[in-house]
């Protein structure tokens, strides 16, 4: 829920049908915004993907982490939505009728999205787990590197890997970028 792209709609597959052409990465005909979202923009964060998730936990406050834990899913879809909104949409909707152009100013706007993204998706699986689980065992250190994240990186880092596709949750509305009705 926490790629943009994943919660949102704009009568265009979540951005699979908006084919693209990236400043910056080699250019491919089937090049579109949702594979950009899920991949390659993360890819531009780093790798391989352990390295990146530390890297991204390193730049976590404990303020941060406190506030990120809160709000519910609902709440977590709709920031993801407005990320949609804002940045991956844009003020005028890219369009999937023709190839789009997405600048340098852009890739940079987005990769900055996409690392505040894994790093709550990250913040806040751990403590859904913890929750479920009923105990801190998400953040405990497990490598003898002693790191305070351990799980939470390893988590991370698959999360990066297998990149995973979860599903337009209910709060989204399809077909537009309208914000849902309460």
């Amino acid at each position: 829920m926490h790629q943009p792209l994943h919660v949102s709609d704009n009568n265009d597959a979540g951005g699979n049908s908006v084919k693209v052409m990236v400043d910056g990465f080699e250019h491919k005909a089937r090049d579109e915004l949702h594979g950009f979202w899920d991949v390659q923009f993360v890819e531009a964060l780093g790798r391989p993907p352990a390295a990146l998730a530390q890297k991204l936990l390193e730049q976590i406050t404990p303020e941060r982490e406190a506030e990120w834990k809160q709000g519910t899913y609902d709440d977590w879809a709709m920031e993801a939505f407005d990320i949609a909104f804002t940045d991956v949409y844009g003020e005028t909707p890219l369009s999937k009728d023709t190839l789009q152009h997405l600048d340098a100013a852009y890739v940079e706007r987005a990769e900055k999205d996409v690392a505040l993204q894994l790093s709550r998706a990250g913040i806040r699986l751990a403590a859904v787990l913890n929750k479920a689980l009923g105990r801190q065992v998400a953040d405990k250190p497990r490598w003898s590197g002693g790191s305070r994240w351990g799980l939470m990186q390893d988590v991370m880092a698959q999360w990066v890997i297998n990149l995973p596709d979860c599903g337009v949750p209910a709060t989204a509305k399809s077909g537009n970028l309208r914000y849902p009705s309460a």
